[in-house]
């Protein structure tokens, strides 16, 4: 624990890491804040199924498949 403690303290002291570290949660955060905003207005505009529509037609990678997932784990792996 100490030298998580000491790794987070290096960090934060210094100045361009910092910034970097506290960007990094703004971005995270704002993407986040955008989904939520997303979800409320497609809920108001159509209901629950609009939401699913609306992150379907949003996300920039294909919804995962659990019944593909057994598949595509034996192709990543080369077959075998």
């Amino acid at each position: 624990m100490r030298e998580s403690l000491r790794a987070f303290g290096a960090v934060f002291r210094n100045v361009r890491l910092r910034r970097l570290q506290l960007a990094g949660a703004g971005s995270t955060l704002g993407s986040w804040a955008y989904g939520v905003g997303l979800a409320v207005y497609a809920y108001d505009a159509g209901g629950a199924r609009w939401v699913g529509l609306v992150y379907f037609a949003a996300s920039p990678r294909p919804p995962s498949s659990p019944p593909g997932s057994p598949c595509s784990s034996i192709a990543a792996r080369g077959g075998g």
